[in-house]
């Protein structure tokens, strides 16, 4: 519901904590939780026309202001962090928790941040098992159209041959008429802390 969303939105901002004490799809209520503060909104649903009216609006708060909010859940977390994880690839936890105390004063647990920051990570990213085990796939394309090339997936094998190797590193050359052998892509990934598998070696040579 893009009404609620907004008045959450509102709420960790001006860090007021609020309930939503009547919330469904055509009425909407949210109130503070001191109960001596009279902030309220309440906002009905035009059904005819697709829109959410807003009806009262007590906009008071005389309550202080929270740095902790529980409206800033795991969820919300996660989509905010997806944003700066486009344009921050490496961004650190504590880097993260940094920019919802400036942006935000907001100051959260390691364990909501940490949950959050990983389900950001697997929407920017993808499932990292899923992207590991399209590798021999992504071999045989790069085969495919460079017909005379070279491609090597190393992985690091497992004590227990039942176990699934360990992805290492993927290396790719590529032949030209007019050039000589040249390295058309070098790929060395160190594993994760994670265990990412590769289900078989494309190792097809020129």
């Amino acid at each position: 519901m893009e009404f609620k969303e907004a008045v959450r939105e509102y709420c960790i901002q001006e860090g007021r904590r609020i309930w939503f004490k009547k919330n469904d799809n055509v009425r909407m209520r949210a109130v503070c939780k001191d109960e001596n503060c009279g902030w309220l909104v309440y906002a009905a649903n035009n059904t005819e026309n697709n829109y959410w009216q807003i009806k009262t609006f007590n906009d008071d708060h005389t309550c202080a202001r929270k740095t902790k909010n529980k409206l800033a859940n795991r969820k919300w977390l996660a989509r905010k962090l997806v944003k700066k994880l486009r344009k921050y690839p490496n961004l650190r936890h504590c880097e993260a928790a940094q920019y919802f105390k400036t942006k935000c004063d907001l100051e959260l647990s390691m364990c909501s941040l940490t949950r959050a920051l990983g389900d950001a990570r697997a929407v920017v990213y993808g499932d990292a098992a899923a992207q590991y085990g399209m590798i021999r796939d992504y071999g045989l394309t790069l085969l495919r159209s460079n017909p005379g090339s070279t491609v090597t997936v190393g992985v690091i094998p497992q004590p227990n041959p039942d176990d699934k190797p360990i992805f290492e590193k993927m290396l790719g050359w590529s032949f030209s008429e007019d050039l000589a052998w040249w390295p058309d892509l070098v790929c060395n990934w160190t594993r994760c802390k994670q265990s990412h598998i590769c289900d078989c070696i494309c190792n097809c040579p020129y």
